[in-house]
């Protein structure tokens, strides 16, 4: 849920010129070296925020665990409608109001935003 009031065109999540807080893992031992530093609760939830996908179209899948808001928003589906989505709909996961949000409203993305290949 939005915090504050948020204007259209406004970026709600990701770095703009860098990358998003996501954690890279190339190898699943490191993915679980990691894991098994953590107490097992916390664990438990950090693999739930765990997916593959390819940084650069074309290269190589690669694990990454998502440390940043996105992992607590939900998907628009039924009548909801996503209220930020990519810029560049062919590479970008940085996600951008595309209406103004209001305090207090929920943060909506659509899960099938980005392009096929990058997951």
């Amino acid at each position: 849920f939005a915090s504050r009031d948020i204007k259209e065109g406004e970026l709600v999540d990701g770095i703009e010129g860098g990358t998003k807080s996501d954690m890279i893992f190339t190898t699943v031992e490191a993915l679980q070296r990691y894991l098994l530093a953590l107490p097992e609760a916390m664990a438990c939830d950090v693999l739930e925020w765990s997916y593959t996908q390819k940084l650069v179209k074309g290269g190589p899948a690669v694990l990454l665990v998502a440390s940043d808001i996105s992992s607590l928003m939900n998907d628009a589906w039924g009548d909801d409608v996503a209220n930020v989505e990519p810029k560049d709909k062919t590479s970008s996961t940085l996600l951008y109001a595309n209406r103004d949000i209001g305090k207090n409203e929920e943060i909506l993305m659509s899960y099938g935003v980005f392009p096929p290949g990058l997951w």
